[in-house]
């Protein structure tokens, strides 16, 4: 397990006062991890509908780097199946985007267009 995937676990499975008991249980059930390859990317995968999209994939990267144009033709294609598609770059990025996905009202859109890129953001602990 790298480094990023033990963090995401660890941010994922610490309880947030922001979450409703609903979206806690969504996410200690059915969010779950994949290492995507050994350039350091963790795939976190929702399969549940909210707003207009069928399912969620956030794409961590262990570091600050673009992505691959491998990765992009991936995401490009997970994006026309129905998905949202997001990178971070942090874990509570990654958190951010599932509690933000989860609060979406039927038909309601992520802001942006195409795949969305969220920076770091320094956290305090």
């Amino acid at each position: 397990m790298s480094r990023m995937q033990k963090a995401l676990m660890d941010c994922f499975g610490q309880p947030r006062r922001d979450f409703s008991p609903e979206e806690a249980e969504i996410v200690e059930k059915d969010v779950t991890f994949r290492r995507r390859n050994a350039a350091g990317t963790t795939e976190v995968r929702l399969e549940r509908a909210a707003g207009v999209y069928k399912g969620l994939r956030i794409f961590v990267f262990d570091e600050v780097r673009a992505p691959f144009a491998t990765e992009w033709r991936i995401f490009r294609a997970l994006q026309a199946l129905g998905n949202f598609v997001a990178i971070c770059y942090h874990p509570h990025r990654a958190l951010d985007v599932v509690q933000n996905y989860l609060a979406l009202e039927r038909g309601q859109e992520f802001a942006g267009d195409g795949v969305c890129i969220f920076e770091r953001r320094e956290t305090a602990g």
